[in-house]
């Protein structure tokens, strides 16, 4: 899966997605997951995705975007 990843991105999302591939990531992702996992995420949502878009300066975001993602896909595939 990771195969030909050095030449698809950069090396900062190249690292963040071997991490991921271990399970791994950072404080603020790890916390959103948590949150959209949790059954009482309602009211906790905007604090964890807030605290995830203020990771450097497009970083967070991209992350939040992903994670979102993969989210949407995984509730569309139940």
């Amino acid at each position: 899966m990771l195969a030909g990843l050095a030449a698809g991105t950069t090396d900062l999302s190249a690292a963040l997605l071997r991490c991921a591939a271990r399970g791994e990531s950072i404080p603020q992702v790890n916390q959103l997951l948590r949150t959209m996992s949790g059954s009482a995420w309602q009211g906790r949502l905007d604090h964890a995705m807030d605290d995830l878009v203020r990771v450097g300066h497009t970083s967070g975001t991209a992350l939040a975007t992903g994670v979102l993602a993969a989210a949407t896909m995984a509730i569309g595939d139940q």
